[in-house]
C-alpha cells in the first residue's frame, strides 16, 4: 500500500494522464479497504506513518486530503473496524497486558535454543509446554516479529533478517535521487 500511495503522489506531482491516476485512485481505494478489514491495528498505524512520510516528503498538499479522509472515516467504516479502534482507548482485560507474558516465555526458549531455535510454526506448542499456566489466550506468535524469528530459527536467522531489512532500506535510499517516476514512486 505505501508503494501504491507513493506512484500515485509521483503520478499527481508530474501530472501523469488522468487515466493512470484513476487507476491508482482505485487500486487505492481497493486497497485501503482491504487493509482497514484486516483489523491490525499495527499496520493501520505502520501505513498512516508511511503516508504522511510520503506526503510531507513529495507534496505537503495531499495532507488535506489526508486529513479530510480520517475527519470522515469514523462516519464510513464498519462496526467491526470501530470496535478495534475502541480497544485502542479501552484497554480491556488482555489487551497488551498478556504480550509481556508471552514475551518471557519466549526469551527463555531464545536462551535455550539460541543458534537452531525452536523450528517453524512451533512457537504454540513450545509456548503451551513452557508457558505459564492458567493464561487467557494461548498464543501463535510471540507478537513479536524480531523475537519471533530468534525463538523459531534462532540468532544466526535473525542477524540474517535484520541484514535483508538493512539491504532494502539501503537500496531504496539509494533510489532518493528522484530522476525517475518509477524509481521516486518506490521511494
Amino acid at each position: 500500500l505505501p508503494m501504491t500511495i507513493g506512484y500515485f503522489v509521483m503520478s499527481w506531482r508530474t501530472r501523469q494522464s488522468w487515466k493512470f491516476f484513476a487507476v491508482l485512485g482505485g487500486l487505492l481505494c481497493v486497497m485501503a479497504a482491504n487493509l482497514a478489514l484486516t483489523l491490525t491495528r499495527g499496520a493501520w498505524v505502520g501505513v498512516l506513518v508511511a503516508t504522511i512520510y510520503i506526503m510531507l516528503y513529495f507534496e505537503r498538499r495531499l495532507l488535506w486530503g489526508l486529513l479530510v479522509i480520517l475527519l470522515l472515516s469514523p462516519f464510513l467504516m464498519p462496526r467491526a473496524v470501530k470496535d478495534r479502534f475502541q480497544t485502542m482507548w479501552e484497554h480491556p482485560p488482555g489487551f497488551m497486558s498478556e504480550r509481556p507474558q508471552w514475551w518471557k516465555p519466549s526469551v527463555q526458549l531464545l536462551a535455550k535454543y539460541k543458534i537452531t531455535g525452536i523450528g517453524l510454526g512451533r512457537f504454540r506448542y513450545e509456548y503451551h509446554l513452557h508457558g505459564p499456566q492458567g493464561m487467557y489466550h494461548q498464543p501463535y506468535h510471540a507478537h513479536n516479529i524480531y523475537l519471533q524469528v530468534a525463538v523459531e530459527q534462532g540468532v544466526p536467522s535473525l542477524i540474517v533478517f535484520l541484514w535483508i531489512l538493512f539491504l532494502l532500506s539501503r537500496q531504496l535510499f539509494a533510489l532518493r535521487p528522484m530522476d525517475d517516476f518509477w524509481g521516486a514512486g518506490l521511494f
